[in-house]
């Protein structure tokens, strides 16, 4: 009984393992896609913005970088 009760619970963690790589997976696309719809017309007007005056200091995108990691709630760099 001890043979079949430990095999019941090897297959439970391999069930449990696939599923929760399939809902990271899952999870990963769908959010990453909706974040890049979200952000791409915010970043394309701050650089637009930035570019005004002819040039793209490495301050003035980092700013833009900057902003957008807080808007997300991302790490600090």
């Amino acid at each position: 009984m001890d043979d079949i009760a430990a095999l019941l619970v090897a297959i439970g963690g391999l069930l449990t393992a696939g599923a929760s790589a399939f809902v990271l997976v899952w999870t990963t696309v769908r959010t990453s896609r909706r974040e890049r719809e979200q952000a791409a017309p915010t970043v394309v007007r701050d650089l637009v913005d930035a570019a005004a005056d002819g040039q793209l200091d490495p301050e003035e995108l980092e700013a833009i970088a900057r902003k957008l990691r807080d808007q997300q709630g991302g790490p600090p760099p």
